[in-house]
């Protein structure tokens, strides 16, 4: 497409900044207005839920028109489907969950999450708008967890660590030094600013979060780029440069290395994830007691005394989440939906060049949900971020 500098920046309907609006709501509200509460009360209604349960409320009203309807279709038709018909299985779930209501509520939110978002995605026409949106989406995002940690004003090297914040900012830096490079091409100052001011926020942003489950997965994308791309050759021989003489340094200043892959981790938390593998032997085993069906979405993994453990909020971990939660059968259709988004970005290398860079954050925000299960649980902040870049890859890749 070709844009012209008389283009509007944002160029979106009265009904889809309402949408736009609340989507970012709800981001905000589990972000920077987050509050702090025991991980038993997981399933109990305060102030903040009911703001989200009228959010939710809203967005079906739009989901409901012709227009949503159309969308929800748009959707189905897509590697999408897998994970709709995991949604639905965890909202089937609720037959045998310690708490009915909790998981149809929890499957119906992020299913609607999901169909908000393409809405956004799917009714703006020109490209232009939508990735000026995306630009802006992974900002807010960005601020309203980073803005947390300013707030509860914890100014420390290890006060702003975290694996949720940090996670948006390993794929923002590859997704805004990607529409950096597109909009010097068109040459549109304004979104050469804001993909740039993004870019910069998203560095810092990874380094104050000191997560090493982010740091790694943004290298691991890195590479993936480099190798990918047909011609960077002088990158690829730049890249195999730079591990040999991380290894000689290795060699000699390996603990200094760790500390900047694993900041403020000694070798104990590097080895056993900070503590998560013995946490995630426990809810292994109580997967394999009960391997078909699972506890019920999400409720399975807040019930770690039942395993062993103690009562988390979470696994850690995308795969356990979804296995404790949902069983086999659970794992067999979100697995379904990994493997064909997957194939659906590796089909686009050869056709559109952006697409190494979505296949990138494809794969950061797989092994980073293997710390922090964005995917596969119930809604988190971090996973609006994902489904907007999930959605919009597939509009921008799939064009007629």
């Amino acid at each position: 497409m070709i844009y012209s500098k008389r283009n509007k920046i944002l160029n979106i309907s009265t009904r889809v900044k309402l949408c736009l609006l609340i989507s970012l709501s709800l981001v905000l509200r589990a972000s920077f207005f987050i509050r702090k509460r025991d991980a038993n009360n997981f399933n109990q209604v305060d102030p903040s839920n009911a703001i989200a349960i009228v959010l939710i409320a809203l967005s079906v009203l739009f989901l409901t028109t012709k227009k949503g309807i159309l969308v929800i279709r748009l959707v189905w038709n897509s590697p999408f489907k897998y994970f709709i018909l995991y949604c639905f299985y965890c909202a089937i779930t609720a037959i045998w969950s310690v708490d009915p209501i909790y998981t149809i509520y929890r499957s119906v939110e992020i299913l609607v999450i999901l169909f908000l978002i393409a809405y956004i995605i799917f009714s703006i026409r020109d490209e232009l708008s939508i990735r000026s949106i995306s630009l802006l989406y992974l900002s807010v995002a960005l601020l309203g967890g980073i803005g947390f940690y300013i707030k509860i004003g914890n100014f420390s090297f290890t006060g702003f660590h975290t694996n949720s914040y940090s996670f948006i900012a390993a794929f923002s830096i590859i997704f805004s030094y990607y529409h950096l490079k597109l909009f010097r091409l068109l040459k549109i100052k304004k979104l050469i600013k804001f993909s740039k001011a993004l870019y910069l926020f998203a560095i810092l942003s990874l380094i104050v979060g000191t997560s090493s489950a982010s740091n790694v997965s943004f290298l691991v994308g890195i590479v993936i780029i480099v190798f990918i791309s047909k011609k960077n050759n002088f990158f690829k021989v730049a890249l195999i440069l730079l591990l040999t003489i991380l290894i000689v340094f290795w060699t000699f200043f390996g603990d200094s290395i760790m500390e900047i892959v694993f900041p403020g981790k000694d070798t104990n938390d590097i080895v056993t994830a900070r503590g998560r593998v013995g946490m995630w032997q426990h809810y292994i085993q109580g997967f394999f007691d009960n391997p078909i069906f699972g506890y019920g979405f999400p409720s399975g993994e807040k019930l770690g005394k039942n395993f062993g453990w103690v009562t988390t909020s979470s696994t850690h971990n995308m795969l356990l989440s979804v296995g404790i939660n949902t069983g086999s059968i659970g794992l067999f259709l979100f697995g379904t939906f990994l493997a064909s988004y997957t194939v659906f970005l590796i089909k686009k290398i050869n056709l559109y060049w952006e697409a190494k860079y979505f296949l990138a954050i494809w794969f950061i925000i797989i092994l980073n949900s293997m710390s922090y299960p964005a995917l596969g649980s119930h809604w988190y902040y971090v996973t609006s971020p994902i489904f907007f870049i999930m959605i919009y890859s597939y509009r921008m890749l799939n064009k007629k």
